[in-house]
């Protein structure tokens, strides 16, 4: 008989609104803290989840994702594990500008080149190196708790970057195959013990609203 394989149940929210989020900046290792809607956001989704089995509680190390995991540790008295691995893609030269700056200064650069995945942020990171840095650290996490379910917190582009990875789409505009997490939605995916399947995307039907700022 073949032998069962353990799968890993994988929950990834996004982080709460942030203080970059509320005032247009764009963000990316740049490191702000929720705002009082982000914590109350937090908060919500941590009392939605709050019948799940969580064995394992994981954060992106920037103050907007560490923040959003606390609630859901309070609630159940569990440490969160910080990995720098989970942060948002790295947008170097655009980072902590204020977005219609941006779209003022590059135009279709930002406002669509972005999006695509063989871009690269000017001094920056490029998306193709976000999926893999992402699917590499949640299959480590993933296989560490085999056959638990944990709860990782993380950010927008890199968990569509994420998602698009594992989904193996083949549009070449991310955010036309996958779209963005409003703030302190989140998606489920498993492991098999091999490779990260997703299974549910954009779960935020919990949330009073769902507006995403990016």
């Amino acid at each position: 008989m073949r032998e069962k394989k353990m799968k890993t149940k994988i929950i990834i929210e996004r982080h709460g609104q942030s203080e970059g989020n509320a005032d247009r900046i764009y963000l990316g290792h740049t490191d702000f803290g929720l705002t009082a809607e982000g914590e109350r956001q937090a908060k919500i989704t941590a009392e939605h989840l709050k019948d799940e089995k969580i064995d394992a509680i994981y954060s992106s190390d920037l103050k907007r994702a560490y923040q959003t995991a606390l609630p859901h540790a309070s609630l159940r008295g569990m440490e969160i594990v910080s990995v720098p691995d989970l942060r948002e893609m790295f947008v170097g030269d655009w980072e902590e500008k204020q977005i219609p700056d941006l779209i003022r200064d590059y135009g279709d650069e930002f406002s669509v080149r972005r999006f695509y995945v063989d871009f690269r942020y000017p001094g920056g990171e490029s998306i193709r190196e976000a999926m893999v840095r992402m699917n590499d650290a949640v299959t480590e996490i993933a296989r560490a708790n085999l056959g638990k379910t944990v709860l990782l917190v993380s950010h927008s582009a890199a968990i569509r970057a994420l998602w698009y990875y594992i989904s193996g789409a083949t549009c070449p505009n991310m955010l036309d195959a996958v779209s963005v997490l409003p703030n302190a939605a989140y998606a489920v995916a498993e492991f098999d013990g091999e490779r990260l399947i997703p299974v549910e995307y954009g779960i935020a039907d919990h949330l009073p609203s769902k507006k995403f700022l990016a």
